[in-house]
């Protein structure tokens, strides 16, 4: 609403969510899979035309395969992205610290292990989307009031179906990424905005 008066802004509900259709299969989640939805929205909007990316969260996530590869290349005029990391730059910044002798960088790196223990529980088949069907997804908008600060004015009519289809971005996506991180680069500008106080992706993910 902010900025719909001065600019032509696109919002459009990612695979598996609100509107769009979900997938039917875990693979179906992929990053590739992802950005060519981005593209597919762009060429049906605003056909051959740059525009201004700006993404939150697992819209970030997976935001960063579109900025770091051909497929939009020259059409991304810059990149505005809000706590969501690259998941090939996580598995670099994880594997360094890890893997390090330096007190300090392990300490990072164990820290953000725990910040992102929910992933872990994702990877499990049936039981993450089993409990969230069951009423873990009617509970998240206290969820989120107490623990993130964040009330919503009118409740999201999809959040139960949208919870239950996104744990598979977790289990499409970041062992792959944690186990053989890919050399990422951006191609067209990047504004990086980093809240300090993310309960789950640490401000020290960020560096490098």
């Amino acid at each position: 609403e902010l900025l719909a008066d001065r600019y032509y802004v696109i919002a459009y509900d990612v695979r598996g969510a609100g509107q769009s259709q979900a997938g039917r299969r875990i693979r179906d989640y992929r990053l590739d899979q992802l950005s060519q939805d981005l593209k597919a929205v762009a060429d049906a909007i605003i056909p051959g035309r740059r525009f201004h990316l700006a993404a939150h969260d697992w819209g970030s996530i997976q935001s960063w395969e579109s900025v770091t590869t051909d497929r939009l290349r020259g059409r991304i005029a810059s990149y505005s992205t809000i706590s969501g990391p690259c998941l090939d730059h996580a598995g670099h910044w994880m594997r360094k610290r890890l893997l390090s002798t330096d007190p300090a960088l392990l300490k990072q790196g164990l820290g953000q292990l725990a910040s992102s223990w929910y992933i872990v529980m994702f990877q499990l088949p049936l039981l993450a989307p089993t409990l969230w069907q069951a009423g873990l997804g009617k509970l998240w908008p206290t969820y989120l009031a107490k623990r993130e600060g964040v009330h919503e004015s009118t409740p999201n009519p999809t959040q139960v179906a949208d919870g239950k289809e996104g744990v598979q971005l977790y289990r499409a996506n970041f062992v792959a990424k944690m186990l053989k991180p890919e050399i990422r680069h951006a191609h067209c500008p990047v504004q990086l905005i980093v809240p300090t106080g993310d309960n789950y992706a640490n401000v020290e993910l960020y560096e490098d």
